[in-house]
């Protein structure tokens, strides 16, 4: 059964079989990749788009339409760093009927402070994208312009986002403790951070070459502190103390209650990402987004100097 109701402020489909994506559902928020200090972080809807479609109408289309964004409306968000949501219920079911996501990994979301930005598009243009003109579909997606009857939306978001709910967060918290132990600590230190407002424990994808041969690899930064999560303890066990209805899973922080002497000096651990959470990215895959970027802006840029609209 679903967690929430038809006035949610945002929807957002979370795949926690990705064990990245459950790490993130269980410590609570999802955040746009502009909120990295790394240059070049993509947004998990991009990473999925390069791991998932290495055919190349949706990789192009992705790439075409961030350069109509470039060209027409630089100013706005970018679909390959967004957060991808839904501001309504009915528009996020529809993303389910288009076959683009599965109604279970639906979770509402809401912002984590006043520091985000919101911009609402009209989905008929990606539902429809293979029946359009392509590049007419991807200027009119940026500049506003509604075709036909459509009321299905779509939302791009820069900031940082609860998850709501607790349900789809459980089963989260069960992919990743399937990892192993040591990973359950670190789990649970991260979730302590986004209570408490700190960034630790946040991750990001990014697309990068593999110099062995043709292929690039995506790979996850997780944001770390030993020192700052050793504070993060503190400050949780002393709200814990003053308020025992402060959540704190005291099986996951056990080993930092053992003797200093029983201490694992390797405390903090995560999940590998040299095997299941490493993928495989085809170059061509890469090429083609950025060929379709390039393409449209040239284009443009041409008719423009010739005086074409």
């Amino acid at each position: 059964m679903q967690e929430f109701g038809l006035n949610e402020w945002g929807y957002v489909y979370l795949d926690i079989r990705h064990p990245i994506v459950a790490w993130m559902v269980y410590r609570g928020t999802v955040q746009s990749s502009d909120q990295s200090s790394t240059p070049g972080m993509l947004s998990f809807f991009a990473m999925n788009t390069l791991r998932r479609h290495p055919s190349a109408m949706l990789v192009e289309r992705e790439g075409r339409f961030e350069g109509a964004r470039q060209f027409h409306c630089p100013e706005k968000l970018s679909r390959l760093t967004s957060v991808f949501a839904y501001p309504d219920l009915a528009s996020a079911e529809e993303g389910a009927r288009q076959g683009h996501f599965k109604i279970g990994n639906l979770a509402a979301i809401m912002p984590k402070d006043d520091n985000f930005r919101r911009e609402v598009y009209d989905s008929a243009y990606i539902d429809n994208y293979s029946s359009l003109m392509p590049d007419q579909a991807a200027r009119d997606y940026w500049v506003g312009i509604t075709p036909g009857s459509s009321t299905h939306r779509e939302m791009l978001l820069s900031g940082s986002f609860f998850v709501l709910g607790t349900k789809l967060r459980e089963q989260a918290k069960k992919v990743i403790w399937a990892l192993g132990k040591e990973v359950r600590l670190a789990l649970e230190i991260s979730r302590l951070a986004a209570a408490l407002g700190s960034d630790i424990g946040s991750v990001y994808p990014i697309a990068e070459k593999n110099e062995n041969d043709a292929n690039g690899v995506i790979r996850y930064l997780i944001r770390w502190d030993d020192n700052e999560c050793a504070d993060l303890v503190r400050q949780a066990m002393a709200r814990f103390e003053a308020n025992p209805n402060f959540y704190l899973d005291l099986e996951a922080l056990a080993p930092l209650r053992a003797p200093a002497a029983q201490r694992d000096s390797k405390m903090f651990g995560f999940p590998d990402f040299r095997g299941k959470l490493l993928y495989s990215v085809s170059q061509q895959t890469t090429n083609v987004m950025q060929a379709a970027s390039f393409d449209y802006v040239s284009r443009q840029q041409a008719a423009a100097a010739i005086g074409g609209n």
